[in-house]
């Protein structure tokens, strides 16, 4: 992975409901997004109860402020909300609740 991490703003396919909210709230979504990049590369493997909490929150906070400037996707009708969560391979991506789901990595491309 790149050290450019996409901002969901970026993501080819979504739209931001609320620039403006977007406006002060992007530096908190990269911050959120780097802070649970740190969190899953501390410890490899099954981490121990506190760093899963640490994980579990960093992650939280990167959805709950997609959810917060309204983070859609628009590539299937009606436009869905997104969030990041970790792939079946445990790589944190972006995904849609559209059925099926489309999917980015965090270096913005989407991923089949």
């Amino acid at each position: 992975m790149s050290d450019r991490v996409f901002d969901p703003a970026d993501l080819s396919g979504v739209r931001i409901e609320r620039r403006d909210a977007h406006q002060h709230l992007r530096g908190a979504v990269q911050h959120a997004v780097e802070a649970t990049l740190l969190v899953a590369r501390t410890v490899p493997g099954a981490p121990s109860g506190a760093m899963k909490l640490a994980a579990v929150a960093a992650l939280q906070t990167v959805n709950a402020l997609m959810s917060a400037v309204g983070a859609r996707c628009t590539l299937a009708a009606p436009p869905e909300d997104i969030e990041m969560s970790p792939d079946s391979a445990g790589h944190l991506i972006y995904q849609c609740f559209h059925n099926p789901a489309h999917k980015w990595d965090l270096n913005g491309s989407q991923l089949p």
